[in-house]
């Protein structure tokens, strides 16, 4: 049963802690001046004007309507009419369009038509990824966007590097407090990146996990599906002696890296700032990894091409090589040939002060 007496105390209280008239609740609500006072006075309000009216009194509709007494999402400062409206915005995001997705947007589960008649005997390539310490650093200065563009880039690169072009990516993402804007920005960074990179965003989960996020942090995590033909992957099979060794440059330290990048911002605060090639070293550090698919993909099906590797930085060179090259085969590479970006030698310079 609600108990209106305590209702109408707990609406009072709230407007004169946000210092309003009844008469500006009024108006917000497009109803008199009088039907306020009523509310206040015992008479419960419609059920047409809760949600806004919870909304004004930056409380849910379940904590005006038990006075304020018990325990509820308010308190864990989850708004989850807010929330669900922030659905449809995200859902306004993903790629329509794409004929192989069955499900409508924002559905629990993703359904993909995988028939593919013209490619021969298709795998599918997935590439899981979580966006770790780079991840804190966008969320510590406003680099939602980067963020969104960043992982879509790095597991995309993982699936072409295996011989396969990207076909859907779905995501998920966990926030330390209900910051719309914030979301927003991740969200359009990912589609943005799906759709530079040719592939379809089409799904994910969003959660508000205050009680286990940092407020004002937030975690990424997705994935991302490819095809590639059976007898087309380029698992490194075809490597034979003699085989030529091209690289392609990196725009900086892309997703790796960054454990160590914190904690030189931590020791070296004032390094943000520092100008290297023309951009602060916050900007260089920040730039989202570098989309590689548009360049490599007309690549993909060469019969010249027998392996192709991404490699991240903290794995290193020698271990990504490992991985591809048959056995008995070594990789001979001339390092004082590499040119190194000015970013590298800046982080290699003041590293050694901490």
């Amino acid at each position: 049963m609600l108990d209106s007496r305590k209702i109408s105390a707990f609406l009072a209280l709230k407007r004169k802690e946000l210092g309003m008239t009844q008469a500006e609740i009024a108006d917000k609500l497009k109803v008199s001046y009088q039907a306020v006072s009523k509310w206040e006075n015992g008479a419960a309000p419609s059920v047409e004007v809760l949600v806004e009216l919870a909304r004004i009194l930056n409380v849910s509709v379940d904590t005006l309507l038990n006075g304020g007494d018990r325990i509820t999402y308010d308190q864990t400062e989850v708004d989850l009419v807010h929330f669900a409206d922030l659905r449809q915005k995200i859902a306004a995001q993903l790629t329509i369009g794409d004929q192989r997705v069955l499900n409508k947007p924002a559905m629990p589960t993703v359904l993909y038509d995988f028939q593919f008649p013209d490619i021969e005997s298709p795998v599918l390539v997935m590439s899981p990824g979580w966006y770790g310490s780079k991840c804190k650093l966008a969320a510590r200065y406003g680099y939602g966007e980067s963020a969104g563009h960043d992982i879509v880039n790095d597991l995309v690169s993982n699936v072409l590097s295996m011989g396969a072009r990207p076909l859907a990516v779905t995501d998920c993402i966990a926030m330390g407090e209900d910051n719309e804007d914030v979301l927003l920005s991740i969200v359009k960074g990912i589609s943005d990146a799906c759709k530079e990179n040719g592939c379809s965003f089409i799904g994910g989960s969003t959660r508000i996990h205050s009680f286990t996020v940092q407020k004002g942090a937030y975690e990424i995590c997705a994935n991302v599906v490819g095809v590639a033909p059976k007898g087309g992957l380029l698992d490194g099979s075809a490597i034979r002696k003699g085989d030529v060794i091209l690289a392609v440059a990196s725009n900086g330290p892309h997703t790796t890296g960054y454990t160590l990048l914190g904690i030189l911002l931590e020791k070296m605060p004032l390094i943000k700032k520092e100008m290297v090639a023309g951009e602060t070293f916050l900007e260089q550090i920040m730039k989202p990894h570098a989309s590689y698919y548009k360049a490599l993909s007309p690549l993909l099906g060469r019969e010249d091409v027998h392996g192709m590797t991404h490699i991240i930085c903290h794995y290193g060179l020698e271990s990504h090589m490992d991985e591809i090259i048959p056995e008995g085969l070594c990789a001979e590479i001339d390092l004082s040939k590499v040119r190194l970006l000015p970013i590298f030698r800046h982080i290699k310079k003041n590293g050694e002060y901490f």
